[in-house]
């Protein structure tokens, strides 16, 4: 969810953030960023080639593949899935719907449906949807 923020909000937030840079190190940066409206596009493009290169090794399907028009079940789920990734880990720090289908030669609308469709399918349990999310969270377990 993106926010606007007043001068005073933002002045307040940077102010904690930059209390805890002591505490969490470099990281807040990205945060600070965010606050300040302007993003850390060097940051987020790592970030946006991680997920994907661990939605393709939990899928087994290339990006190439799933940023092309095809409509094969398998490849529209992974396609579904990265995009939901990519929302679910980048959304916060700025990165907007119209970025994220970019990535996918997508518009915002398919990624709202691509988002709904993945969050239902986990919800209820469709198995390869569940099948992907499990492979998916392993990865990311051992890159932890």
């Amino acid at each position: 969810m993106q926010v606007r923020l007043n001068d005073k909000m933002r002045k307040e937030l940077t102010d904690i953030l930059e209390l805890h840079k002591g505490y969490f190190g470099a990281e807040v940066d990205h945060l600070v960023n965010a606050v300040n409206g302007v993003r850390y596009d060097k940051h987020i493009q790592k970030e946006v080639r991680d997920i994907l290169a661990k939605v393709e090794d939990a899928t087994g399907v290339a990006y190439n593949i799933m940023a092309s028009k095809t409509r094969e079940r398998n490849y529209v789920i992974a396609r579904q899935y990265a995009i939901y990734q990519v929302y679910q880990q980048l959304y916060h720090l700025g990165y907007t719907l119209m970025e994220i289908g970019k990535l996918f030669n997508r518009d915002h609308a398919t990624v709202l449906y691509s988002i709904k469709q993945i969050q239902s399918g986990i919800r209820y349990k469709d198995f390869l949807i569940n099948k992907i999310h499990e492979n998916y969270g392993e990865l990311e377990a051992k890159s932890a």
